[in-house]
């Protein structure tokens, strides 16, 4: 069905029909100061000669002239567009699916920055997907007949309730996606909006939103009023029988924080949108009170978030951990959980049912240890799910005997019948979108396969192909902490409670932890990949050759700050048989430091993963002769530069360490590195920094080139170029 291109005026000029233009004499020689040459001597020339000119012509042939002129403009820009990039001359029903797609990655950034930044983001428009039907009087006619593009309806004081009917109407029907946000009347100054005005398209929000429930499909409501919730769910009192998704969030001086006294601002009733919503797959609550009771907590959920909730009718009353787990058991669907310390801990005198999630993919906690302990031991899910714990415990307790104990068992249950075969270590990113934030230090992760004997499927990965940290699979456990030395403390008692015999790939990123990830993952004595980033690499021939440092020891004095997870620059990176690396746990005293010292000498040295056959370097920066003249494109700063000029350390790293520390690794008895991959790293001489390590390493590759194809590459590229006795990079 043909539709029409008419618009509101209020909306946007309407588009001339650019194809339906006609070419018409040009009148430049009565109206001769309009034309581009005589337009080019105007600009001097004096006011009062321009208003004798003027004086000439009647305003309707003036009139007349402007009209012309806008046309053949428009005509032109339409000739332009047709010969412009291919994507004019796409199919509509191509183009219609780009503009979708568009619209979609929009309308996702746009709710992500009002759950970040709340009432300060909206300055930003809500309408930016509307773009397209701006470019061409094509891709306007093609906006207009996509229904799809019009579901999106967001209520805003700013948008006028005609807009968003004109909106409404192009969506023919369709199901719609409701975006309604509830602001404070301070966040608009008068010049903008005056608060009669506000409060009335306030109202008119909640007004439209009641006779659009049929219809809804997803909603997104964030509130930061000053007013009575009762108002706010008035939209919402019928029933809503497409509705899939569903995110209620309190954001701004409304949002219930868990260390407040005062009971929240905002309740979520058990009488929204009248119990009946049968077709909820998505329920994300966010600074809210909402009791486990509400129907929203219903059978077909998928995905459930609850953060920053006060899960109880008041904050006299004790939290009840039978009440969650019994909410649990009606979701038998779940595939996604999200929870944090508004979850409450178990009672320890009473004992629990345990509860089934038999197609759970993904598990957040962020929280306390007892909340991911409680639920590692009352929760059922498949060994294929992926668990994210963020700590938010002070380093006491993860020092207490007691609670280690209960944490190790709790990360052991995760890993019954299955067998670890890949580690990361520090802040490593994930693939996909659940993964934690950077600044969270993801301080470990862990991939795991189902064991041979528990399942027909389960396969383990031989040690010639070993699980990569960075394989599409998410790893079975990951450990975040918002302070490093919190983390490193949990990655230890956690590894400590595994079997890491057959672990085969190991990926360390943390360049800021010194030699503590040796200490923790010596015992994975199958290794045969190593992959290091960054400045963690420069350590690493004094690890390989130096044998596995002395283990951790869980003491209060141990690690207790930051200060002791930094990197300490290795002015020989080769360590002597039984000397102790730069990065051992501190001591209490010369005393300790020397008997230390004595049993490292007297014990056996057992090199760092004796079976490694393969090592990867991921940027990094070789070590270079002049850090004031170091190459523009190295990953290191001036900052980075600083702790080694001051301790007269040579910035980077060794090649040549590397080399001898291979082959003292060989003379201890360890299987000889097959291949040294070099990938993103900065040179300012390949010749002097890689070449020599081919006598050592059979195969060794800088950004996917063999060392032999490289330099007889560049040095042909220098021949040809009459550059003598060099290697170009």
């Amino acid at each position: 069905m043909a539709e029409s291109t008419d618009d509101s005026p209020h909306l946007w000029p309407a588009a001339p029909d650019c194809s339906q233009t006609r070419a018409q004499p040009h009148p430049a020689d009565d109206f001769p100061f309009l034309t581009t040459d005589s337009a080019s001597q105007a600009a001097p020339m004096e006011t009062a000669k321009l208003d004798e000119e003027a004086a000439k012509w009647s305003d309707h042939e003036l009139e007349a002239q402007i009209a012309f002129h806008t046309a053949q403009a428009a005509r032109l820009k339409h000739l332009y567009n047709m010969r412009a990039a291919g994507v004019s001359k796409l199919p509509p029903e191509i183009l219609s699916e780009v503009f979708l797609f568009q619209a979609a990655i929009l309308r996702e950034d746009r709710i992500a920055l009002h759950c970040l930044e709340g009432s300060a983001s909206l300055r930003h428009p809500f309408y930016r997907w509307l773009n397209v039907a701006h470019v061409c009087h094509h891709w306007r006619s093609v906006a207009l007949r996509c229904s799809h593009l019009w579901t999106w309806v967001a209520f805003e004081e700013r948008v006028h309730s005609d807009f968003i009917q004109t909106i409404i109407d192009r969506s023919r029907g369709l199901p719609l996606t409701v975006f309604l946000s509830a602001n404070l009347s301070g966040t608009r100054c008068d010049a903008c909006i005056n608060l009669e005005v506000f409060q009335e398209r306030a109202n008119a929000a909640i007004d439209m939103t009641k006779t659009l429930l049929p219809r809804m499909r997803e909603l997104y409501l964030f509130v930061e009023k000053e007013i009575g919730p009762e108002a706010i769910w008035d939209a919402f009192e019928g029933p809503a029988p497409l509705l899939e998704t569903i995110h209620i969030e309190a954001i701004g001086i409304s949002r219930y924080d868990l260390g407040d006294r005062r009971q929240a601002e905002l309740g979520v009733p058990k009488a929204v949108f009248h119990g009946h919503v049968p077709k909820v797959r998505s329920l994300i609550v966010a600074g809210v009170q909402i009791r486990f009771s509400n129907p929203l907590f219903s059978a077909n959920l998928r995905e459930l978030a609850i953060m920053d909730c006060q899960c109880r009718s008041r904050l006299i009353d004790p939290p009840r951990f039978d009440r969650w787990l019994s909410t649990l058991r009606r979701m038998p669907h779940l595939e996604v959980l999200r929870i944090d310390r508004s979850i409450p801990t178990r009672d320890e005198e009473e004992d629990y049912h345990a509860v089934t999630l038999p197609n759970l993919k993904t598990l957040h906690i962020t929280a306390h240890a007892d909340v991911f302990i409680d639920h590692m031991h009352y929760l059922r899910f498949p060994r294929s799910t992926a668990v994210y714990f963020h700590s938010i415990d002070t380093w006491t307790y993860l020092y207490a005997p007691d609670q280690i104990e209960r944490f190790q068992i709790a990360v052991a249950s995760l890993f019954k019948h299955m067998i670890v075969q890949a580690v990361a270590y520090g802040t490593v990113p994930l693939n996909d979108h659940d993964a934690l934030d950077a600044d969270d230090h993801s301080a470990c992760q862990v991939w795991a396969v189902r064991s041979p004997k528990h399942g027909a499927d389960a396969v383990p990965t031989p040690p010639t192909a070993p699980v990569a940290p960075d394989a599409p699979a998410p790893p079975r456990l990951t450990f975040g902490s918002g302070q490093r030395s919190r983390g490193n403390t949990t990655v230890a008692h956690a590894l400590d409670a595994l079997d890491l015999s057959r672990v085969h790939a190991v990926h360390i990123a943390d360049d800021r932890c010194g030699m503590k990830w040796a200490r923790i993952l010596g015992r994975a004595t199958a290794v045969t990949s190593l992959r290091v980033d960054g400045q963690a690499a420069f350590g690493v021939p004094a690890l390989l050759a130096g044998g596995v440092p002395r283990p951790l020891e869980f003491a209060e004095d141990s690690v207790t700050d930051e200060e002791d997870c930094e990197l300490e620059p290795e002015p020989e990176p080769v360590a002597e048989e039984g000397k102790e690396d730069s990065g051992a746990v501190a001591s209490t005293g010369a005393e300790k430091e020397g008997k230390e010292r004595e049993e490292d000498a007297a014990r056996p040295l057992v090199p760092l993963f004796p079976h490694l056959r393969r090592l990867h370097f991921v940027a990094v920066d070789m070590q270079f002769d002049d850090l004031q003249r170091a190459p523009w494109h190295c990953h290191g700063s001036v900052v980075d530069f600083a702790p080694y000029e001051t301790r007269g350390v040579k910035y980077g790293f060794s090649v040549l360490a590397l080399m001898r520390s291979l082959r003292a690794r060989r003379e201890q008895g360890a299987t000889d590195v097959g291949e040294v991959k070099f990938e993103r790293c900065c040179s300012e001489d390949l010749g002097r920094d890689i070449a020599p390590l081919a006598e050592v390493v059979p195969e060794v590759l800088w950004d996917g080139y063999l060392e032999t194809r490289l330099f007889t590459r560049t040095r042909a590229g220098a021949e040809g170029a009459g550059v003598e006795g060099g290697v170009s990079v």
